[in-house]
């Protein structure tokens, strides 16, 4: 039976090994710690723990990160006291704010709405640069972002103003999530988003210049100008031309005498799995070794990449090879097996393993090579047959 609770981390393993032993881990785990815990890849290779900062991809610890850690912490925090489920949205917003048809200057603008690094008078009081944080337009204790884009007596105007003239009405926003809310599909499709971003960046270029003594700022014109210009924008856009197929590279034969280990990967995070596939050929070409894996627990893409790469060296050293050259098609794990302090990476345990498989060999070197590899393990895998489980040689 295996024990209950896990003192130390090799506690964890199963005895002589380094794999994690998966029943003790839920054994001593909450079930979303232990998923956590189970992703990690320990070494099998390190001799001595290193300390590694997690929110950073190089593993070192940085004010920025740790003011974003924070950050993300008090917005989660704010969103839990109402109620409302956090709004980060990951990538998806992302691609949403980089793909609305607005000037560039206002997806930079909406970047920092989302960041909360507009200096409002609320946010310059939180950060005691200011000792009051009224509104000077209609006299409201708390002049946030959200104040100024929708509540302010100006910014009401305004979209009174646009809804007369578009004949949209704005959807209504939370105070803690409006950021992101407008960049979700079921919220706010793309032509009301970009229209909400470029008049809230109106608002905020006009409050900016009452404070530096403007006094004229006509909500009618300010509303009429930003139509148009979504306008105009929408008029420049390109039609979308049929798109071409990409074209075939062929895969480059190494020097004599070495050997070419070409690895892919695929990686699903909706159920944190990983698929890798290797290829070994010769100087002339000649298929020498192939494999295939499937992989449960995959924390990343990269974690994948990197579990692709030690699998085809450690395939390359069973064939009993000498001059072996990796070729992947991920730049960033090259950039990581390049740098000597890739061992504090999110992946460094992975790296650690890579380097030192290839050291067993008299010469080895790592390049990448992503549409090389990417075709050529396309063909491979379907000359294979493969169903996600092998693992074999040719």
């Amino acid at each position: 039976m295996p024990q209950a609770t896990a003192v130390k981390v090799h506690d964890l393993f199963i005895p002589g090994t380094r794999n994690w032993d998966e029943s003790v881990v839920r054994e001593s785990f909450m079930m979303l710690d232990a998923n956590e815990v189970l992703k990690i890849r320990p070494s099998v290779r390190a001799t001595e723990d290193v300390l590694a900062w997690a929110f950073e991809k190089k593993g070192f610890y940085s004010v920025r990160s740790a003011y974003n850690f924070l950050k993300q912490e008090q917005t989660e925090a704010a969103m839990a006291k109402t109620g409302e489920s956090s709004a980060s949205g990951g990538s998806a917003q992302w691609s949403s704010l980089w793909k609305l048809d607005i000037p560039p200057k206002c997806r930079v603008f909406w970047w920092r709405v989302l960041h909360n690094s507009l200096p409002s008078r609320a946010e310059l009081k939180r950060r005691h640069v200011e000792p009051e944080s009224h509104c000077h337009v209609c006299g409201d204790p708390s002049e946030s972002l959200y104040h100024v884009f929708f509540e302010c007596l100006t910014a009401k105007h305004f979209w009174k103003a646009v809804k007369d003239l578009k004949g949209l009405a704005i959807p209504r926003l939370h105070p803690c999530s409006f950021a992101t809310d407008i960049l979700k599909p079921e919220i706010c499709n793309a032509s009301v988003a970009a229209l909400i971003v470029c008049g809230a960046w109106a608002l905020w270029t006009g409050r900016n210049g009452r404070r530096h003594g403007r006094t004229v700022w006509e909500p009618g014109a300010a509303a009429r100008y930003v139509s148009n210009l979504l306008e105009e924008l929408l008029a420049l856009r390109p039609q979308n031309q049929p798109r071409q197929p990409p074209a075939r590279v062929m895969w480059e034969k190494p020097e004599g005498g070495w050997m070419k280990v070409n690895t892919d990967a695929g990686y699903d995070q909706t159920s944190s799995t990983g698929r890798t596939g290797v290829v070994i050929r010769d100087d002339g070409g000649a298929v020498i070794g192939a494999a295939a894996r499937w992989f449960d627990d995959v924390d990343s893409a990269l974690s994948a990449e990197a579990l692709a790469a030690r699998e085809g060296l450690e395939l390359a050293l069973e064939l009993g090879l000498d001059k072996v050259v990796l070729e992947v098609d991920c730049q960033g794990l090259v950039h990581l097996l390049h740098d000597p302090e890739a061992v504090y990476s999110s992946i460094g345990s992975l790296c650690l393993d890579i380097i030192e498989l290839g050291k067993s060999f008299s010469e080895f070197f790592v390049g990448c090579g992503e549409m090389q590899t990417r075709w050529h393990m396309y063909v491979l895998l379907r000359s294979l047959h493969w169903s996600g489980r092998f693992f074999g040689l040719m």
